[in-house]
């Protein structure tokens, strides 16, 4: 039986832990359904799991980017308490529960495909590190709960409810995810979802007549600032350089020239201002990656929705948004960073001491991915004012959650770290309070109850709410086209003005043309008679 788990891990760990490979399998899989060549099949779903490891380099210059500046703004401000990071508790869990979590793992990625081929919940979940924290998270609070010698009733219960959680949520959120992208053919398969559906449902109620954040009229002096690329790096230059000159003043020298390796103040100064242009350059290589992958992995998929799950929408990591409105991820970005700030200072004054809730310490990282999708689904519904607010809303629940979280971890003997993004910290805690009791029967069929209540519930929102083509935002949207359309007409009129102009102009030019000739004409005619 050692050889089954030796394969199970590797499968796990090695390939469905790899997005950019499970990406390549599913687009290979799509394409032999739909009976492509082998050149095209090959060369397909190499491109798509290219497209993944670009997006992967990029989130990679944005994280080695982001993490100096999430060290220099907790040591000037003197912070103390978690911050939450699904890599590293993964990591501490991983030596006593890693086989446990393989298994849930592969048994979730079954229950998946089942859900999806034989109900109305057509999503198929692709954020292969995504599955791994969260089949780890639940393995962990299902091996404690049940005890370990029920380890076949965690990967059994794990697995089911890994394989739910997969299905339940890009469902959840298709409507405002069709919202952003204008049609149905992807859905989004990362677990901040909840942070998601809250900013596109905030964004709906205060941003009706709201303008959209990529219809932002920058004065003439700084058109330059159209470039998403550019304005996300002119505002992280700006961001660095106040926090770099603040550590400068308020930390020991060497304390701060620390944090980049500097030898001296101007070197400091000119590494966080290189590393404030690097978060640019990361986010200009995930929107690419993001474009190779959508080229590829979309059409792909029309043949596992023909053969292998009719219907089926490929479920993505939150950077596949990016592109739809590039300023509104970095105006959710920030909000939700100030949005933890803000819950950091409520835990710390009223939550912490009443509840016993630990100080959640935001970071950099998931600020930035889950703020920034969180800003894209605040804008499709409410605009400027939608991502503002939608994103701050992120930072809320990105913050709390994980501190109430931590409190069932804490029990399991994980204090010192906790998961980070929305779905983690509800999940996690729902299925944690059920497994609080001493009786095992009571928490098998609470654990069970759970995953079946967000199924029905899932499969009636798919069908009553989703499929019948309900759309979030419907006002906004209807706001924000009847100015384009009064922008297109002004641009008509002014055009046709412009014409109109020239025209009258070559009218006017053209009949002083011929005045001129024929007054010419007139004064030569005496010199042209014989004498």
């Amino acid at each position: 039986m050692e050889w089954f788990l030796v394969i199970l891990d590797f499968i796990g760990q090695q390939i469905l832990n790899v997005p950019a490979y499970l990406v390549g399998i599913i687009t290979a899989v799509g394409l032999i359904a739909l009976r492509r060549p082998v050149g095209t099949i090959i060369g397909g779903s190499l491109k798509a799991a290219l497209g993944f490891l670009i997006l992967g380099a990029g989130a990679g210059v944005v994280v080695a980017s982001l993490t100096p500046l999430g060290d220099l703004i907790l040591k000037v401000t003197g912070a103390q308490g978690v911050i939450p990071t699904n890599e590293v508790i993964t990591a501490l869990a991983a030596e006593e529960f890693g086989a446990t979590s393989a298994y849930v793992l592969v048994v979730g990625f079954i229950v998946m495909l089942l859900l999806a081929r034989f109900t109305p919940l057509k999503y198929v979940f692709l954020t292969g590190h995504h599955m791994v924290f969260m089949a780890m998270m639940l393995a962990v609070v299902l091996s404690v709960g049940f005890g370990s010698e029920l380890s076949w009733l965690v990967v059994v219960i794990g697995g089911g409810l890994l394989g739910v959680i997969m299905v339940v949520m890009p469902a959840f959120a298709q409507p405002w995810t069709k919202r952003i992208t204008g049609d149905d053919t992807i859905a989004i398969g990362h677990f901040g979802t909840l942070g998601y559906i809250a900013a596109g449902a905030v964004g709906q109620a205060v941003g009706k007549r709201s303008k959209s954040t990529e219809h932002i009229n920058f004065p003439q002096n700084l058109r330059f600032l159209r470039d998403s690329m550019v304005a996300t790096s002119v505002s992280m230059v700006a961001i660095y350089m106040v926090f770099a000159i603040w550590g400068l003043i308020a930390l020991p020298r060497a304390d701060a020239l620390a944090i980049f390796g500097s030898v001296d103040g101007g070197a400091f100064i000119m590494a966080a201002f290189a590393q404030a242009l690097q978060f640019g350059v990361g986010v200009a290589i995930i929107l690419y990656g993001v474009r190779t992958i959508l080229g590829e992995l979309v059409p792909a998929f029309q043949g596992i929705a023909e053969k292998v799950v009719p219907g089926a929408r490929p479920a993505l990591d939150i950077p596949i948004v990016f592109p739809f409105a590039a300023n509104a991820v970095l105006i959710g970005f920030l909000a939700s960073f100030a949005g933890g700030l803000i819950s950091l200072g409520v835990l710390a004054i009223w939550l912490g001491p009443v509840f016993g809730l630990a100080l959640i310490l935001p970071g950099m990282v998931p600020h930035f991915f889950t703020g920034g999708g969180a800003g894209v689904y605040g804008n499709a519904t409410g605009g400027r004012i939608g991502a503002m607010v939608g994103g701050f809303v992120n930072g809320i629940l990105i913050t709390i959650l994980p501190a109430i979280l931590l409190l069932v971890l804490g029990n399991f003997g994980f204090a010192n770290s906790t998961f980070g993004d929305a779905d983690f910290g509800w999940f996690g805690t729902l299925i944690g309070v059920s497994l609080l009791g001493d009786n095992t029967a009571i928490g098998v069929m609470l654990t069970v109850l759970i995953g079946v209540v967000l199924v029905v519930a899932a499969i009636i929102f798919q069908v009553k709410v989703t499929n019948k083509g309900w759309m979030p935002g419907a006002k906004h949207t209807a706001f924000v086209d009847a100015i384009e359309a009064d922008v297109k007409a002004a641009a008509a009129a002014a055009k046709a003005e412009a014409r109109a102009a020239r025209l009258a102009a070559a009218e006017t030019a053209k009949t002083a043309e011929t005045a001129k000739t024929a007054e010419t004409a007139k004064t030569a005619e005496p010199a042209d008679k014989p004498a």
